[in-house]
């Protein structure tokens, strides 16, 4: 499996700047060679950042990529709607890491495409949690003011899913925003997130 198993190494910051491999814009769309592809190039010591944007998002993402230089963290992938879309967010941040699923390609309606690729990214969550990954998936408008890992691989190290809490503190809802998936696959209590998140799609029929 490509997961490591990071509690027990010491150094729980995850920098990982500057080690990890490029990747240019592919289609994930019933490609599971790409998918793995694109872990082994962009995950750091077992773990991945998972983000999502459309051309239209490029202020947002710049912003979150130059939240996460400052943190050291490089291991990251964005999920876009299509070839096209990378390219502009390419040409704005230059080197950003983007490849695309035509799963959210295929809509009429131009106000679905931003939510259909936030969807179609918790897809890629559970595919990259099921290849052993710890994976984070963050929402664009998530500010980084500081590296999450010591508390993941530390106090939550023995937790399977981690997610934000949306509403009041006695309503428990939780929030898709963010959430955190370790060890999620191996008959954990969340492996929920790798069989629902995983199963197919019916844009899915390559």
């Amino acid at each position: 499996p490509l997961g490591v198993h990071a509690s027990t190494l010491p150094d729980l910051l995850f920098r990982s700047a500057g080690r990890v491999s490029s990747v240019e814009p592919i289609d994930l769309a019933g490609n599971a060679a790409a998918v793995e592809a694109v872990a082994r190039a962009r995950s750091y010591r077992g773990e991945l950042i998972v983000l999502a944007a459309t051309a239209s998002h490029w202020p947002y993402a710049i912003n979150a990529v130059s939240e996460l230089a400052l943190l050291g963290m490089e291991h990251y992938v964005f999920i876009a709607p299509s070839r096209t879309d990378c390219d502009v967010l390419r040409a704005r941040r230059p080197g950003l890491a983007c490849v695309f699923s035509t799963l959210v390609s295929n809509t009429t309606m131009a106000q679905e495409k931003s939510f259909t690729v936030w969807t179609t990214r918790k897809r890629y969550v559970g595919r990259w949690a099921a290849l052993g990954l710890g994976v984070l998936q963050a929402d664009l408008d998530v500010i980084w003011y500081a590296n999450p890992y010591p508390a993941l691989k530390g106090a939550l190290r023995n937790v399977s899913l981690v997610h934000l809490q949306e509403g009041k503190c006695n309503e428990g809802r939780a929030n898709g925003g963010m959430l955190y998936a370790q060890s999620a696959c191996d008959g954990s209590a969340a492996h929920w997130v790798c069989l629902l998140y995983t199963s197919p799609s019916p844009r899915d029929k390559r």
